[in-house]
């Protein structure tokens, strides 16, 4: 996510916490989680008080079991921030003859047009939108262009465009694209990308500069025969939590001169950026891998999430080398020193930089119990802005990634029964909507050791700073 100056000026209030909610003041928490960077966001107190992001009203009854399929012939790149992120997205984008789905927390702007929490509205001058340099942006306008038909699922933060301004949402919106607001639990985390219902992406990858540019992020995309029972089963979910979102409204009007600067069919050349390099930092350049021969498991937060991970990590018999940008669930953190305990070599490589306080401080007490367990706690190397991927490594022969830290919110305690509430409703909780994947591949764990080490030789033993 982006690092933006209007954030950084938001302050926390205390707040009563389950388990790890925290509250903000709406305008910070709207830019913080538009920036996706805040793993903990809730408006509390007046239960009757909406959080600018949460419009869940009806109960969640986790629908989604675990999809496991052994020896397949699917094809599996795995990729990384900033290394080679767009690219990976620009290709699939591209690759799209008929349709395109896309879930994102939030899409932000290269150009400036959304300056997240600055103010109570978002958006600049159709021109200067229509020149955004994000190569995302551009690529999907370009398939809008040609035919494809585009779907997007996003966050409602309730900041609309500024009168005489449009967004890239907005902008996408008046060319053709179907464009939902999430609404089925707390908050959509997931980051998605399917195109032609035959290739498919997923990763920690927020749609902005950062994410893409500047931070360390893990994705892994799917394609071939083989993949399509995952492929069909992302987007079983996204399609019930489109059906079921809250359709995007333009809120303003524009003239003549301003629609046709903003619905111009003609085509916008991609501005490739690139990668940033840093002296010394390990370039990722992954290869597909094509054909596991072992195990492929596709799974949905809140869904059975929890309890599928760690009956996975509870196989774990050697080593367990955990890349993450925050651990604040203690159910998780007990895992992690309950398995060193039982004399498996954990190492744990978690971001140096965390960009809410409140974050920053809940992801100290894990931290500070592996340190004291005597778990080798690492912090990534500062030349990112935020390590931000999600990923372990298991025994040298599973790798398990997910869109969701390793919170409350991301792996919630399982209410298969009963559900998860909505908002103002007793029992309610913060909720995310994530995917997680595990891959059993000699050949796909490699990529990930490979950057797993790279980043650990670079980065310094963990101390509170």
């Amino acid at each position: 996510a982006r690092t933006d100056s209007a954030a950084h000026s938001c302050r926390l209030r205390l707040a009563t916490m389950t388990r790890h909610p925290v509250l903000l003041r709406a305008p910070c928490c709207v830019a913080l989680l538009a920036l996706g960077l805040v793993a903990g966001c809730a408006l509390g107190g007046d239960a009757n008080v909406e959080p600018s992001y949460d419009h869940q009203n009806r109960t969640y009854v986790p629908q989604f079991s675990p999809v496991h399929l052994a020896s397949t012939d699917a094809v599996v790149k795995p990729f990384f921030s900033p290394d080679n992120s767009v690219q990976t997205y620009v290709d699939i984008i591209q690759s799209a003859t008929s349709d395109l789905s896309i879930g994102t927390p939030g899409w932000s702007s290269w150009n400036g047009c959304t300056n997240w929490g600055s103010r109570q509205c978002v958006g600049c001058d159709p021109a200067k939108m229509r020149a955004d340099t994000f190569p995302v942006f551009q690529a999907t306008l370009n398939a809008l262009h040609r035919g494809v038909s585009v779907r997007i699922l996003s966050n409602n933060y309730n900041e609309p465009n500024c009168a005489g301004m449009i967004g890239p949402l907005a902008f996408l919106a008046l060319n053709g694209a179907d464009i939902r607001f999430y609404d089925e639990t707390t908050f959509m985390h997931a980051k998605f990308v399917a195109a032609d219902k035959k290739v498919a992406a997923l990763s920690s990858v927020n749609f902005s500069h950062a994410s893409m540019m500047k931070n360390r992020e893990a994705g892994m995309v799917l394609s071939g025969n083989g993949a399509d029972p995952f492929v069909r089963e992302m987007l079983s979910i996204f399609d019930n939590d489109f059906e079921n979102g809250l359709p995007y409204v333009v809120n303003q009007e524009y003239d003549a001169d301003d629609l046709a600067i903003i619905q111009n069919k003609s085509e916008i050349s991609l501005t490739m950026p690139t990668p940033f390099s840093y002296p010394g930092a390990y370039i990722a350049r992954p290869q597909a891998v094509r054909g596991i021969k072992d195990e492929i498991v596709l799974f949905a937060s809140p869904d059975f999430a929890l309890e599928t991970l760690l009956e996975d990590l509870n196989k774990t018999e050697s080593s367990l080398d955990l890349h993450i940008y925050q651990i604040t669930d203690d159910v998780l953190c007990s895992f992690l020193v309950d398995a060193h305990e039982a004399g498996v070599k954990v190492r744990v490589l978690v971001s140096r930089h965390i960009y809410d306080t409140y974050d920053w401080r809940a992801a100290q007490v894990c931290n500070k119990k592996l340190v004291a367990a005597g778990i080798d706690v690492q912090q990534t190397p500062s030349y990112y802005e935020y390590s931000h991927q999600k990923y372990y490594i298991r025994d040298n022969s599973v790798v398990g990634l997910s869109t969701g830290n390793w919170s409350p919110s991301d792996y919630p305690q399982e209410k298969v029964d009963d559900g998860y509430p909505a908002y103002g409703t007793q029992g309610w909780q913060r909720v995310n909507r994530d995917l997680n994947i595990r891959v059993t591949s000699d050949d796909v764990v490699a990529e990930f050791q490979n950057v797993f080490d790279g980043d650990y030789a670079q980065g310094t033993p963990y101390s509170k700073y």
